[in-house]
């Protein structure tokens, strides 16, 4: 199972995805930076994370809206 939730555009040719994608029977939540190729497709870069607990997805949601409560 690949399923994109969306994408946030850095720019033209850079966006980053948010996944949930199966490997070796484990369902992983990967947030990667992705680059519009010369195909004009776009490709997966090295830079992302990857979470297969929800756990951590639980900790990540709480430190970004800590984040976004300094930004406001």
């Amino acid at each position: 199972m690949d399923k994109l939730f969306g994408s946030i555009a850095r720019s033209k040719k850079l966006r980053i995805n948010v996944t949930v994608k199966d490997f070796n029977n484990v369902r992983n939540l990967h947030i990667r930076e992705n680059f519009l190729n010369d195909e004009d497709q776009w490709q997966p870069t090295k830079k992302g994370v990857v979470f297969s607990q929800t756990k951590q997805i639980t900790d990540l949601i709480k430190l970004l809206q800590l984040a976004k409560k300094e930004l406001a």
